[in-house]
């Protein structure tokens, strides 16, 4: 998977001579909402997180490459419905996350205003866990191979955004995406190698981004 966000920015990046492009630089911060919904039967299994992140981007016009790190907020909070006394509603604040992040987004823009380009995105997002903790303590070293695996994240993402130029060279750019986990979580791949009739176990996200970069 990790092939994919190269291939991602080399062909954006020889679709284009590179002297017709525009480049910039800047800097952004990013709220983001995940959800892990996993069905078996008639029960179901909701996990949601929440994480801040701080990133850099640099941007050839039609190609938005960024690194990063986010950080959980807010605990995990786990529900069970239609489990009977194991239905319910759960929340873990000892757990911390740290990712960083590697993103390559193709963007086609428009300019719809003399200082405002929209553009749709889509393309890569990878979250590798850098660290998990759970009360302070290194959490890793109690979890399998798989269970490690299920800390990283290879997003198939869509959205939008927008530069919005305050000064000179100077800009704004908002955005706004939806993820897709491609990596199914080792618990359900495990429940349907068993046999179970089991849906989802890929996480989902919702992000919104807000940063300022410079044209060169």
């Amino acid at each position: 998977m990790k092939k994919l966000i190269f291939v991602f920015l080399l062909v954006a990046l020889l679709a284009t001579p590179l002297a017709a492009l525009d480049f910039s630089a800047g800097g952004d911060f990013s709220f983001a909402h995940m959800l892990n919904i996993v069905k078996v039967e008639d029960v179901k299994g909701t996990t949601s997180v929440n994480f801040l992140g701080v990133n850099g981007f640099f941007d050839a016009e039609y190609v938005r490459a960024g690194l990063g790190v986010n950080f959980l907020v807010g605990g995990i909070t786990a529900k069970l419905e239609n489990a009977g006394p194991f239905s319910g509603t759960t929340k873990d604040n000892k757990t911390s996350l740290i990712n960083f992040r590697l993103s390559v987004l193709g963007k086609y823009p428009f300019t719809i205003a003399e200082i405002v380009k929209l553009y749709p995105l889509a393309g890569m997002e990878v979250d590798f866990n850098v660290s998990t903790k759970y009360d302070g303590k290194n959490a890793k070293e109690h979890l399998s191979d798989d269970e490690k695996k299920d800390l990283n994240h290879y997003y198939l993402v869509l959205g939008v955004g927008a530069d919005i130029t305050v000064t000179g060279n100077l800009f704004v750019t908002p955005k706004a995406t939806f993820g897709f986990d491609l990596r199914q979580n080792s618990t359900a791949k495990a429940a349907k190698k068993a046999g179970a009739n089991i849906k989802g176990g890929h996480q989902m996200k919702l992000e919104f981004g807000l940063g300022v970069g410079y044209k060169f």
